[in-house]
């Protein structure tokens, strides 16, 4: 009677192997965001495309060359000059969808301009003067004009994360070039901005013996359904939360001898 036993071990190990084998044949979702259900879009860092200068710190530490568009946070070259003796180079193509205003506010230390904060523009302090002494120290402010974007590319392949580009200073004349288009495009219809994409590329700008570097951009193609949808969702997340963008290129002071034009 004892011998009876033995079919129920090896029914209980072949439960164990089919168990085993479920286990194994579990397959983890790849379309849902488990995992980070108690994170928010305000503890995310947004990261800007910047146009490097002669002394960005990207180029003085050799990781880009000047007049190269880079990804502040993965330190990506995504655009820009490709040779700095015929001045050939790549635009990035970008689907534009939030735009805003800001100041930014330096004080000169010690012959440099170091940042000290930035804020919205509003209504109340439109007219703030770009320049000026308060109780001996010297002021300057920045008009920026920045841009919520989501590259195309990104889109198609499922990676899509929204940079910010940043207008100001040689740049300036680019960013209303960019408010123009939203402009026409809210009045032929009411488009929404992330209707069109744009291209940004990299142009030299001569001031004095002086060389920088300012964006261009130019209008593009109609955007795709997927790539609207995508940029509605983005802006729609955005509308109602204000997540930190990347200030580290801000917090290198600028040798105020070097410090690049105002706005052209």
């Amino acid at each position: 009677m004892a011998k009876k036993t033995a079919p129920a071990a090896k029914e209980t190990k072949a439960v164990a192997t089919v168990a085993q084998t479920q286990e194994v044949a579990l397959t983890a979702p790849t379309k849902q965001a488990w995992g980070s259900e108690d994170l928010s879009a305000t503890g995310i860092i947004m990261p800007k495309l910047l146009l490097m200068q002669g002394l960005s710190k990207f180029v003085t530490e050799g990781e880009a060359a000047q007049g190269q568009i880079v990804n502040s946070l993965t330190k990506e070259v995504v655009g820009g000059i490709t040779n700095i003796k015929t001045k050939a180079g790549t635009a990035v193509d970008l689907v534009a969808f939030k735009a805003f205003k800001t100041w930014l506010e330096f004080e000169k230390e010690n012959g440099e301009w170091v940042y000290k904060k930035g804020y919205p523009m509003t209504a109340d302090n439109v007219n703030f003067k770009q320049e000026e002494i308060i109780n001996g120290v010297e002021i300057r402010r920045d008009r920026c004009l920045n841009y919520y974007c989501l590259q195309p590319s990104k889109v198609a392949s499922g990676e899509a994360l929204p940079v910010v580009v940043s207008f100001r200073r040689t740049s300036m004349k680019a960013g209303k070039k960019l408010a123009t288009m939203a402009a026409e495009l809210k009045a032929l219809g009411g488009k929404p901005l992330a209707f069109k994409h744009f291209s940004l590329s990299a142009v030299p700008l001569q001031k004095d013996d002086k060389t920088f570097w300012g964006f261009e951009v130019e209008y593009g193609e109609r955007s795709t359904e997927a790539e609207l949808n995508e940029a509605f969702k983005w802006y729609s997340a955005l509308k109602s939360i204000e997540a930190k963008i990347d200030d580290s290129d801000l917090r290198e002071p600028e040798k105020a001898a070097h410090a690049e034009p105002t706005e052209y």
